[in-house]
């Protein structure tokens, strides 16, 4: 198929980046996995050769600031999105930057290690990140085009009824319906309890993150 554009004739792709994201047409975001894995690989492979020479607390820094911030970019609308597949291979990354900074044995397991850092695993940053993005995104009402997309039961109802705080969940007939923004933003909020929300952003993010 073709699309033109006066004279002009538009080329289809299967991806497309916008702001440093890779979209592909079927919005699995695994092209952008595989491109901010294989940084993170090349980040991570440099950062071994100092294995020996640095502290752990440096070395937790490092991976913090040269990896997985990496993964932290974008990660609310990529994340969604993915795929288990995909979360494994992104989990793995992290794994490996725990073994860096705690010369961790290859066949041992890591998880006392997460703890011992104080240190989220991806899928609960991305939950911490998309958090975060709602409650500032109720706080100030802004953008707009996503606050207009939330609707509280208090305001559908004249009524008063149980949990009216909670966000309404929008009825859908599609598991990628539970993707988008509409369904997250209720499923979150209504997860945690709405006075969490009404605390700042500084202690919402400390108490959620403990």
């Amino acid at each position: 198929m073709v699309i033109s554009l006066g004279e002009s004739q538009l080329e289809i792709r299967d991806t497309a980046k916008n702001l440093g994201i890779l979209f592909d047409s079927q919005l699995s975001f695994t092209k952008h996995v595989s491109k901010i894995i294989s940084q993170s690989y090349l980040k991570l492979r440099h950062l071994y050769q100092f294995k020996d020479l640095l502290q752990t607390r440096i070395k937790v820094q490092l991976v913090e600031t040269l990896v997985l911030s990496i993964f932290n970019y974008g990660d609310c609308l990529y994340g969604p999105c993915l795929n288990a597949v995909d979360k494994r291979r992104l989990q793995v990354i992290q794994n490996c930057c725990v073994k860096f900074a705690w010369k961790v044995p290859v066949r041992e397991h890591i998880t006392s290690y997460f703890k011992e850092l104080k240190m989220l695993r991806l899928d609960e940053r991305r939950f911490l990140h998309y958090s975060c993005l709602i409650k500032k995104i109720i706080d100030t009402q802004n953008p707009s085009y996503l606050y207009n997309k939330i609707e509280f039961r208090r305001n559908a109802h004249s009524r008063v009824i149980p949990n009216s705080n909670d966000i309404s969940i929008p009825r859908h007939t599609t598991a990628a319906y539970e993707t988008s923004f509409s369904y997250l933003v209720s499923h979150i909020y209504n997860q945690l309890s709405p006075q969490a929300f009404q605390t700042s952003l500084a202690y919402f993010k400390e108490k959620l993150k403990k």
